[in-house]
């Protein structure tokens, strides 16, 4: 009942736009009354055994009385004696009830316990080598000592993929088929593809989101699965494809990226993804609380602010996963003179379907149901007859009806 409410708190407004109320609130109802019948069944037991218990400790008082009287009527049974039984029948009676009420509680708090232990005690399938060789055991251990971590140099950001073939968890259809990559330090991908092409795949296994099979991904040089995961991770800084803000300040929302928190830093990214320039719009400015996942953003704010928070870390690779769908084409060349400035000399991965975004990138890489169909710079890629040029004229012709409008 609490996740419905949640979620339908979370998702007011498409749960308006379509006119919802009414049917969420008959499944609001019928989880309420399915808990209130529940609730029903343990007040019911509850109210059998507890009136049961005090019952037999009457009938135990009275048989004493009984019994015990009698007995001191004969004088078998001296009344002090008598006095000291009954004293210590009330004795146990209230420990009695008080034993029922720890059983209950321990019966329901175990409950809660169980689930929350299940939680707890799952265990990442992605690791970093020390972690995994701990758990694999001490031939493990021997066998990749070999493979651990040299020296803290910085990564510098040289990216190699080798025949890479990856298949999600369970499944026997592969996402990537064959890919081969090599995207230099300071250099930038562009990466086109249609949906379900495998674009989000192939950059989530970079910072090991998805972990690729061993010798397929190289980060200078070295198998990206012998990095410890914090400093590799450390070192991409991403914008996903659905963009996740936390309840807290716009500016807390870009400070979550920077390694100290700089106000300067924090002004400086803001103004290069344009958000800035919303903050008087804004009761509070950058202050100004989003609510939960940025609702009270837009699509296009929401992003920025994603944009802002990446640029604030201090990371080798950056990556924006169609980070710019939802900004108009004028922010978005503001957005990427800028932000190319700001990057220069890193590397930069960028996955769009606007070939305005992508015409500036060294390389460019087309995808096809998981494998390279094109590879080239953009001039390259419109000589040759292809899905990029298609999408290129196309997008020519629908920016040149807008102009017209």
């Amino acid at each position: 009942m609490s996740d419905m409410t949640q979620e339908s708190l979370t998702g007011i407004r498409v749960l308006k736009t379509f006119v919802q109320e009414s049917a969420f609130g008959k499944r609001f109802l019928e989880k309420n009354l399915d808990y209130s019948n529940r609730n029903m069944v343990l007040v019911r037991t509850w109210g059998v055994l507890f009136p049961a218990v005090g019952f037999l400790a009457g009938i135990t008082t009275l048989i004493l009385i009984l019994l015990g009287g009698r007995s001191v009527i004969e004088g078998t049974l001296s009344p002090g004696e008598f006095t000291a039984f009954l004293a210590y029948l009330q004795m146990l009676i209230w420990p009695m009830l008080g034993a029922g009420f720890t059983i209950n509680m321990i019966q329901r708090a175990g409950a809660s316990l169980g689930r929350i232990n299940r939680i707890l005690e799952e265990e990442p399938d992605i690791r970093s080598p020390e972690e995994a060789m701990a758990k694999a055991g001490s031939t493990a251990a021997a066998e990749a000592a070999e493979t651990a971590e040299p020296e803290k140099e910085p990564i510098r950001g040289d990216i190699q993929i080798e025949n890479l073939t990856y298949r999600y968890p369970g499944t026997e259809t592969a996402v990537l088929k064959n890919i081969n990559l090599d995207v230099p330090s300071g250099s930038i991908l562009g990466i086109l593809g249609k949906t379900g092409s495998g674009k989000s795949t192939l950059v989530q296994l970079l910072p090991r989101i998805l972990d690729p099979p061993a010798g397929s991904v190289y980060l200078d040089g070295r198998d990206i699965r012998s990095y410890d995961l914090p400093r590799l991770r450390s070192s991409i800084s991403m914008v996903p494809q659905e963009t996740f803000l936390f309840s807290a300040s716009i500016r807390d929302n870009i400070a979550f990226g920077s390694r100290n928190g700089d106000d300067r830093l924090v002004q400086e990214v803001a103004a290069i993804s344009t958000i800035q320039r919303d903050f008087n719009t804004f009761p509070d400015g950058r202050e100004t609380v989003v609510g939960e996942r940025g609702i009270t953003l837009s699509g296009g704010q929401k992003q920025r602010v994603a944009i802002s928070r990446a640029l604030a870390s201090d990371a080798s690779i950056y990556i924006f996963d169609d980070s710019l769908s939802s900004v108009d084409t004028e922010t978005e060349d503001a957005i990427l003179n800028d932000l190319l400035q700001f990057l220069r000399g890193k590397t930069l991965i960028l996955i769009s379907h606007r070939i305005s975004t992508l015409k500036t990138a060294d390389r460019i890489v087309v995808l096809e149901a998981g494998r390279i169909a094109q590879l080239g710079s953009h001039e390259e890629l419109l000589e040759q007859k292809g899905f990029y040029a298609d999408i290129y004229h196309l997008q020519q012709l629908e920016e040149a009806f807008r102009r017209k409008k």
